[in-house]
Formats: C-alpha cells, structure tokens, sequence
C-alpha cells in the first residue's frame, strides 16, 4: 500500500481529474441544473442566458445548462479539470485561474459556484474581493447563484463515507469538516482510497476554507448591493430556508 499523503490542491485535482465523474456520480447534476434554471428565471431580468460557471470542475453542469438555452463560460484552477470539461464541451469558452484573484473582463446574465467553492476565496477580504468581481462582472438584473456552508458545520462533525465502483477501480472518499470554534479557517479533509489494478493508493486532501456564518455572507451580499435569497439545499424544488441547518443555496441579484 502507498502511503497516505497530503499534496497541495492544485496538483491533487490533477492526479484526481480522470476520477472526478465517478467519484461525484452520485450526483444527479441534470436535477440540479434544472432547479438553477428554475431559481434564474424566477429572479433574473436581464435579458439574456450568458453564462459563467465559477470552479467549474468537470464541466457537467454547463453540460445541462446549455441543454437548457444558456451560453456558458467555465471558470476553474486546474488545467486537468478544464480539459475534461473541453471533451463534454469542445466550443464552449474555458477559462484557467484563481478564484481568489479573479479578474474578468467580459459581462454575465448568470454566474454560478457550486460545492462550497466560493468558500475558497480567504479570509473575509478576499472573499469580499472576490464577490464584488462578481457583482461587477453581471448585467444589471443578473444573478448570482451559489451554495455555501455555515462554518459552524464544522463542530463535532462526523465523518462521512461514499463509494462507487468503475471500469474495475473502487473509490472510497471520507470527507469531514473541522472547524475551531474561533478564527477564519474552517477546514474539510477528505480522504480517498483508489483500490484497482495497480493496487491501492490513498491521499489525504486538505481544503482550507473561509469561515463564515450565514449571516456573514448575507452582510456582505448585500453590503455590495445584492438582494439575497436562501433557500434549503434541496434540489427536487426551491425551498424557502428554515431551521439550523448549516448548508444553503444563495441568489443573489444585481439591482437594476
């Protein structure tokens, strides 16, 4: 057995790009989509279906998103992801850099990040930096649409475990979320075990976070000028958000 390693998350996602799809098939992204196309239509105005999908990974929600009329833009660190993503989606523009320094030039109806990915732009300033590129970037009456934890998930968080088996390769990957109870870091470790013919390899990944309550993240949304909607991470049908729970999908809305 290889073992366990902690590598930086840029060259991690690189060994792990040709996984990725099976690792995350238990996601049902065409459902998704469907609820994103659902939630823009219901408070986006401005006109148009031009989209850019932040963190985009693999490419398979603008897979589903284009089915359903937009014109996606993808958005992600890893050259590895981005061309997976080219194979789903040959003409469709893709783009390499950091969320956290992000700089774009051209104007959106739609932007999108999905799985906590916002989260990666830390501490709060450069979280506050990376939303207003985003403000910035959207058409009056555009929307920005994303999901996000509350750092107080991670206290007393159990580890969780998911499995898929492919091609003859069986992936089993551990995430958990670890938070101090103080500070601007809130952690997930996930822990992957790959078991194929070339024996059994596993990798520890760590993300580092920004740690932010909800409402945080509401503060800041609409400190910018963003009207703000949460709803339950639920994607059968938009859900008005309820209770404690720490996971939440966010609309945000450039006023006009």
């Amino acid at each position: 057995m290889i073992p366990a390693k902690t590598t930086e998350r840029r060259e991690f996602y690189s060994s792990l790009a040709p996984y990725y799809d099976q690792i995350y098939g238990f996601i049902d992204y065409r459902k998704q989509a469907r609820l994103f196309d659902i939630l823009f239509k219901r408070f986006g105005s401005s006109g148009g279906k031009k989209l850019l999908d932040l963190c985009c990974g693999t490419g398979s929600h603008m897979v589903y998103l284009k089915e359903l009329g937009y014109v996606p833009t993808g958005f992600d660190i890893s050259a590895d992801m981005l061309a997976v993503a080219r194979q789903k989606l040959p003409y469709t523009p893709l783009i390499q850099g950091d969320l956290r320094d992000l700089k774009l030039s051209e104007r959106f109806d739609f932007i999108s990040c999905w799985f906590n990915s916002i989260l990666y732009s830390r501490p709060k300033e450069v979280f506050m930096r990376t939303v207003k590129q985003v403000w910035a970037a959207l058409d009056p009456g555009g929307v920005f649409l994303f999901d996000v934890v509350d750092k107080r998930i991670g206290i007393g968080a159990a580890e969780k475990t998911y499995e898929s088996c492919e091609s003859g390769i069986e992936i089993t990957f551990r995430p958990r979320w670890f938070y101090r109870g103080t500070g601007e870091d809130l952690e997930l470790v996930i822990r992957f075990t790959f078991n194929g013919k070339d024996g059994v390899k596993e990798w520890v990944d760590r993300h580092l976070l920004c740690a932010l309550t909800f409402a945080e993240v509401e503060e800041m949304m609409r400190s910018i000028g963003f009207e703000t909607s949460w709803f339950d991470k639920n994607y059968e049908a938009p859900v008005a958000r309820a209770g404690d729970g720490y996971r939440s999908i966010v609309v945000c809305k450039k006023t006009e």
